[in-house]
């Protein structure tokens, strides 16, 4: 069985209270989102070791989806719910993936002891990372990029902005190297 159906069973009140929940929290906020169902697939990296990765199923062509078709693509059983970033929700986010590299994870530290924690949105990712929500500044673009470069170091650090998307809070999804159970969960309040 997946993770809802033993956590929360699909037509379960809790289940369904949950993701109403979660639907009026991204409403409220004016985000343009839908739902989809998300796992892990296991795959080989070049030095022959096995790795975990993200395996996202849309259901959908995420780039087609607006603020008038969104509802369209909403499905109460589905276990995440992803923001798009940049113009359609007026946001861009920063993604710290802390646990992809120790560097990264020391740059975080280091940001967080010298500036403390940004006042805006903030939600702890389901991998131990972090992603910071900011509104898009005024007649400007933010552009989607993976691992960001500071001072000519790469750092495992994405930005989602324009044609990107985010996994948003209270989503959901179980690894399956150790069947534990992940939640998007916010640390901040929006």
């Amino acid at each position: 069985k997946d993770i809802t159906t033993r956590k929360y069973g699909y037509n379960s009140p809790k289940w369904q209270a949950f993701r109403k929940e979660c639907f009026n929290s991204f409403l409220s906020s004016n985000f343009v989102f839908f739902t989809h169902n998300i796992g892990m697939k296991k795959i080989i990296n070049n030095n022959g070791i096995a790795e975990f990765k993200k395996d996202v199923n849309y259901e959908v062509k995420w780039k087609t989806i607006n603020a008038t078709n969104m509802f369209q693509h909403h499905h109460m059983n589905h276990t995440c719910t992803s923001i798009l970033t940049g113009k359609p929700s007026n946001i861009f986010v920063l993604d710290f993936d802390l646990n992809k590299c120790q560097k990264t994870q020391e740059f975080y530290h280091q940001l967080v002891a010298t500036h403390g924690l940004p006042n805006t949105y903030i939600v702890e990712a389901g991998n131990h990372g972090y992603h910071w929500y900011f509104k898009l500044p005024t007649n400007r673009t933010i552009k989607s990029t993976t691992n960001l470069r500071v001072n000519d170091e790469v750092f495992a650090i994405d930005v989602r902005g324009e044609k990107g998307l985010i996994i948003g809070e209270k989503s959901l999804y179980q690894h399956p190297s150790n069947d534990q159970i992940y939640v998007y969960k916010a640390i901040t309040p929006r």
